[in-house]
Formats: C-alpha cells, structure tokens, sequence
C-alpha cells in the first residue's frame, strides 16, 4: 500500500505506527513540491523496483485510453477522460452498455452543450472546479449518477476524470 500525505510537519505518530505493522511506503509531499514532480519521482522508483502489480502497473506514460480502462477496473465503473472543454480524451470499456448520454458523449466526442448547460445552471460544474475532492451526481430522472474530480497539476485545471456506474452503484 502507499499513503501520499500532504504537508511539511510530518506524519502524526498513528500514522507511522500503523505504517510500521502493515506493508505500507509512507511519503509526504511539502507544500512547495508539485504533484507532477512527485510522481516522476514515484515513476523512477517504481521502475527502480520492478514497479507495482494490479491494472494499473502496466499504463504507459501518456496513454490515456489505458489509463482510463485501469481507473475503471479499480473504481468498478466506467470512465472518460475529459478536457476543460469537456471534450473526451479517452474513455473506457464498458462491460454492461453505455447508458444513453456516456453513447452520446463518446460517439460526439464531447459531452453535449445542453448537458453542460443543464450542470452549469445546477452548480455542478462550479463544484466540480473547486472541489479538490470526488464530486457526486446523484441519480435525476433522464440521467445516472456520476462521481467526478478535476484533474489538476498544481492549480491549474487539465481536465477531469467522470465514472459511470457500469453494473454496479457507485459509491
């Protein structure tokens, strides 16, 4: 396992005893480290290493479809990738069918302008923006749930990371 701690004052003594007992790489990241540089780091040692095992050990650096398809395996659901602009960038496999507005945003490459209206008028996109948290969709009538999180390297917003259930309800 690997806990990623943000802050300069170290981790609190629970922490470390629990990182002792348990197969655990504890790191802390300083304030003024940029997330990009810590995992170039985490890069080069993983690959120092052997690397980690599970779906996600094999993603190529830059290649988004097989990001998106590990991030599906280890959420249970079914991701896009998605610019700003909301346009796709990648997406993953579906096990169970898209529902009808996951078709209508891959096939068109972008999540339709009516829909990004509808969440924008909401508040959704807001949130989205300036949460550094995962965001929840509930259910509504027309459309499933979602989670998503803006994609960040450092303050700046490179995109975002949506699941849709596929199968199972997210949680």
């Amino acid at each position: 396992a690997l806990v990623l701690r943000r802050g300069a004052a170290g981790p609190a003594p629970r922490l470390l005893d629990v990182a002792r007992t348990v197969p655990t790489a504890l790191l802390t990241r300083a304030p003024w480290v940029e997330w990009t540089e810590l995992i170039a780091l985490l890069r080069a040692g993983l690959a120092q290493s052997g690397g980690a095992e599970g779906p996600h050990a094999e993603v190529p650096l830059g290649d988004l479809p097989a990001l998106a398809n590990a991030f599906a395996t280890l959420v249970g659901g079914a991701v896009t990738i998605e610019d700003p602009e909301s346009r796709v960038l990648a997406y993953s496999r579906t096990e169970n069918g898209a529902d009808p507005l996951r078709r209508l945003t891959i096939l068109g490459q972008r999540v339709p302008r009516w829909r990004l209206a509808e969440l924008g008028a909401s508040g959704f996109l807001r949130m989205l923006w300036t949460s550094d948290d995962v965001v929840h969709r509930p259910a509504e009538e027309r459309f499933p749930e979602r989670l998503a999180i803006a994609v960040r390297a450092g303050e700046e917003v490179l995109g975002s990371l949506w699941v849709a259930a596929d199968g199972t309800p997210l949680g």
